[in-house]
């Protein structure tokens, strides 16, 4: 799905560049909410 795609992409462009910020931007952008990013990382 391109929501899987994207959660991957965001988790991965956080991993690479190690920035908490961006790492929200761009949950934001891909319209997951907070509680599910933090999900993700954990």
């Amino acid at each position: 799905m391109f929501s899987s795609q994207c959660q991957v992409r965001c988790i991965r462009i956080s991993l690479n560049l190690d920035t908490a910020l961006l790492y929200l931007f761009h949950s934001v952008v891909c319209r997951m909410s907070l509680s599910d990013a933090l999900a993700q990382i954990q």
